[in-house]
């Protein structure tokens, strides 16, 4: 074998090796995506899910007798929800945040620098001061439609309790006591 005949195998092992490198990469990063949107997609069935039996047990407690006391405990377990909710996206963001394969969020080293992160996203507040990069970015923008989604829910389930808590006779409408 010649010299030119064991470059040209060299190269043609080169090639395959680079095509077998660049396909191993390319389906890891399908493997990486696929981990960050199935992760993504639990925490988004597991919050719905969670707000949904929520207000459900909440609706429970509107035929007690005293309407301020239902209004303020709604609110309280409400504004709880939506706090567990951000955990949950707090931890998502946390474990992906340990190793830079998902990405990395910036300025975030404790668990409570990603609760802040995941309460900045789902209030859709968008401070600027931390920002994700890599995979993460889909989980941060999925939780902030999420975030949107939840808090519209919350607020209108709380305006029909008022509404129905807080019902004046007809005959009591536009008199001052």
């Amino acid at each position: 074998m010649g010299p030119m005949t064991r470059t040209a195998t060299s190269l043609r092992h080169g090639c395959v090796c680079y095509r077998l490198i660049s396909e191993s990469v390319r389906n890891f990063a399908v493997m990486t995506s696929l981990i960050v949107i199935g992760s993504t997609t639990l925490v988004v069935g597991v919050a719905i899910v969670i707000h949904s039996e929520v207000i459900q047990q909440l609706s429970k407690l509107r035929t007690w007798p005293r309407p301020r006391i239902v209004v303020v405990l709604s609110m309280f377990l409400l504004f709880g929800v939506h706090l567990f909710e951000i955990f949950l996206f707090a931890v998502l963001f946390f474990v992906f945040n340990q190793t830079e394969t998902y990405g990395s969020i910036t300025a975030s080293k404790t668990f409570i620098d990603h609760y802040y992160y995941s309460a900045i996203c789902y209030t859709t507040l968008g401070f600027g001061d931390v920002l994700p990069t890599g995979y993460l970015r889909f989980a941060t923008g999925v939780e902030a439609v999420l975030g949107l989604i939840l808090i519209t829910w919350s607020a209108s389930y709380s305006f029909i309790l008022m509404r129905d808590q807080f019902k004046e006779p007809p005959d009591k409408l536009g008199q001052l006591d």
